[in-house]
């Protein structure tokens, strides 16, 4: 993978690009335009800086139109005429969304599935007891025969070791996707990215969505950080950043189409087929290709270990009176996270592969 090293910034830093140029000896602009695959990673809250000044980048997609470049996080008027498309009322409640997080009503869980994940720490290992010398700590073997109670030194339990891992999860949402389907699958993710916070666990997160096109063979991969290791976020900030459709059909829609080749008025379509197991080890097609692509730049921008998590289903609306079924399907997913710990590679857990596991 090629990195450009051009850019403007957002929330005070570059976006990292990179392309897989089959032409090394080509003009630049023109080989990134031809790319195979395309992947960009985008700090953290950068919503309000997805505007076409920011995105128009020269070296990136200077040959490329800009008609569908549209500034949607300043275009109130297009929220009210389909407010239930993007999940907020007006542009006031946008607003809110960008400063504050999603404060809507809170999607119910099954207290079943709620119990998986508040168990997913690791068992507490129990600390042996030790007879031991209170000033000097040295083991003092006759008083340990006399069981002296002064020197008694109690036993302690203290957690299992936390991995850092890094976690990156799937997101997006074709047209025939409905806004609440996508707040739902958001809630669901800050759920669990809580949870593990709560317990201590040190995860990083990114956001990944997959945009082929209708046009063309080309692959984007767009991944925008939402928590860094050690931070703590809340729910509303959290269900925010995976992907509310308040800012997946503004900001993110304006990235789709800020890229080097213009996917055309419908900007595209959520690749969610390239997670499907038969790409993992497939050579030649698209979907393997952009596969591959995307784990090389996750390994230079992120880091290993990396888990790319696909839990829900990204072509297929949810409904919440049948979502303890859906729920029921990931529990064992779930606990891999943390009962079967990754130490390095890019290993990638689909909620559509339930025994098995594919390490990249």
């Amino acid at each position: 993978m090629n990195k450009l090293n051009a850019g403007n910034p957002m929330s005070g830093i570059v976006p990292r690009r990179y392309y897989s140029s089959l032409n090394p000896r080509g003009r630049k602009i023109e080989n990134i335009r031809n790319s195979r695959t395309w992947v960009e990673f985008y700090p953290q809250n950068i919503w309000k800086d997805c505007t076409m000044r920011n995105l128009a980048v020269t070296e990136w997609n200077g040959s490329s139109s800009k008609d569908n470049l549209k500034n949607r996080v300043t275009n109130l008027a297009k929220i009210k005429e389909r407010p239930e498309w993007y999940g907020v009322k007006d542009g006031a409640e946008l607003d809110k969304l960008l400063k504050v997080g999603d404060i809507s009503e809170k999607v119910k869980l099954d207290p079943k599935f709620g119990n998986s994940i508040t168990n997913l720490s690791i068992p507490q290992k129990k600390r042996r007891r030790k007879w031991i010398n209170e000033e000097d700590g040295d083991l003092m073997p006759e008083n340990y025969i006399a069981r002296d109670p002064q020197l008694f030194y109690a036993k302690r339990r203290v957690e299992g070791k936390k991995h850092r891992t890094n976690l990156v999860i799937t997101s997006g949402g074709n047209c025939n996707i409905d806004a609440k389907t996508i707040q739902i699958r958001a809630k669901i993710y800050a759920k669990i990215i809580d949870e593990l916070q709560r317990q201590g666990h040190n995860v990083g997160v990114h956001c990944m969505d997959p945009i082929g096109s209708h046009e063309y063979e080309n692959m984007h991969l767009i991944l925008w950080e939402v928590k860094r290791h050690d931070e703590q976020m809340t729910i509303p900030q959290l269900t925010r950043d995976l992907g509310h459709p308040g800012v997946y059909r503004t900001a993110i829609f304006d990235i789709i189409a800020a890229q080097p080749r213009n996917p055309g008025s419908g900007l595209g379509y959520t690749a969610y087929s390239m997670f499907d197991k038969k790409y993992y080890l497939e050579d030649g097609s698209t979907y393997a290709n952009a596969l591959k692509d995307a784990i090389k730049a996750i390994k230079i921008e992120i880091g290993e270990p990396t888990i790319i998590l696909n839990l829900l289903s990204l072509e297929k609306n949810l409904n919440e009176k049948d979502l303890d079924k859906t729920l029921k399907k990931l529990k064992n997913q779930i606990s891999k996270l943390i009962t079967q710990p990754k130490f390095s590679g890019v290993h990638l857990i689909n909620h559509n592969d339930h025994d098995s596991e594919e390490e990249t």
